[in-house]
């Protein structure tokens, strides 16, 4: 080898390493992922609800939510980074109670966990979704109390379905304040 041939290379080698880098950094998607914290909520979610006996749990709890494509997971990209911005698990064998949690995902905005066997009460701090369009918690039979009267301050609200549950109570007056709600189903109550 000559030695200008063998500097010259020296000088053009990190020169490649820096593009193949970048290149396997947006191949992967690292940039792409979810917060931490984001990621923890949904496996809070996949352990209150018996997640390793759901219908259908592929590739739950593996990697990043987004880049892995957890079943019922969908993502955008948002201001800052990619964010959660569908949970849809319906009739998947969701056994257990919906953790407060959940309404940290400040960018969901679709929601079904519909025919499962949830149970409990609906989190008071379903009020705290800031960006939700559609909440579909229908069919499970095991989901009682009263409709908690912060879900009225979701002032992004379309679609609300709480049918087919054991609800019991009045509706909150302050229903009259969510001029976005279009479809409210709340059939089949106790």
């Amino acid at each position: 080898c000559n030695r200008t041939a063998t500097s010259e290379m020296i000088k053009v080698y990190p020169l490649y390493s820096l593009v193949f880098c970048t290149f396997l950094f947006y191949l992967f998607g690292f940039s792409e992922q979810v917060t931490h914290s984001e990621r923890d909520v949904l496996l809070e979610l996949y352990s209150a609800t018996n997640g390793p006996h759901w219908r259908n749990n592929s590739h739950w709890g593996f990697g990043d939510p987004c880049i892995n494509e957890w079943h019922g997971i969908q993502c955008e990209d948002g201001k800052t980074g990619r964010t959660i911005s569908l949970l849809t698990l319906p009739r998947n064998n969701l056994d257990g109670t919906i953790p407060n949690s959940l309404t940290t995902l400040d960018s969901l905005r679709y929601v079904d966990l519909s025919y499962n066997s949830l149970y409990g009460t609906i989190p008071d701090s379903i009020g705290d979704f800031s960006s939700l369009f559609s909440l579909t918690v229908a069919g499970n039979l095991g989901i009682n109390g009263t409709i908690p009267s912060s879900i009225w301050n979701i002032t992004s609200l379309v679609i609300l379905d709480l049918s087919s549950n054991s609800l019991s109570g009045t509706i909150p007056h302050n229903i009259k304040s969510n001029s976005a709600l279009q479809v409210l189903r709340l059939y089949k109550n106790a």
